[in-house]
């Protein structure tokens, strides 16, 4: 009976584990925030904006930038995280391991990240702000500056 108490528990912790693996709190933040928005203007189902974006794909500029494996890893990672369906994905611990195991079998990995993302650009949205000021509101447009008072 002890054992069988013993098993449940850790088939129960495994598979709160693998639960807890599997999802993305960050993404989930920016999905709640972005639920309101219209998801049809995000043609490539990818939105980089649901991950940290610690390679900067954005920035990365392939004439001047050079990558390693690093950036690399990072960068599917970031894309792997970024995608609302990872159907046809391989994930990025798989590929890890594909490309350590080819590199210890003296096998040169060689890789291309060509993806298309996108990005919530947050210069489209027109901000308008308002600020009170003798008992009535202001309109302040986003390329004015508050007045000090």
């Amino acid at each position: 009976m002890k054992k069988q108490i013993l098993l449940t528990a850790i088939f129960i912790i495994a598979l709160s584990l693998l639960y807890a693996q599997s999802t993305n709190p960050f993404a989930q933040k920016v999905d709640s925030i972005t639920a309101n928005l219209d998801k049809n203007y995000i043609t490539t189902g990818v939105l980089y904006d649901r991950t940290p974006q610690l390679a900067s794909l954005d920035l990365f500029n392939p004439l001047t930038d050079t990558s390693d494996f690093y950036l690399f890893t990072q960068a599917y990672f970031e894309m792997f995280q970024a995608a609302y369906s990872i159907n046809g994905w391989q994930s990025p611990g798989l590929s890890d391991s594909i490309i350590w195991d080819n590199n210890v079998s003296g096998i040169v990995p060689i890789g291309v990240l060509d993806y298309q993302y996108n990005m919530l650009i947050a210069l489209l949205f027109r901000i308008t702000f308002y600020y009170f000021r003798m008992n009535s509101y202001m309109m302040l447009q986003e390329d004015q500056e508050a007045p000090i008072f």
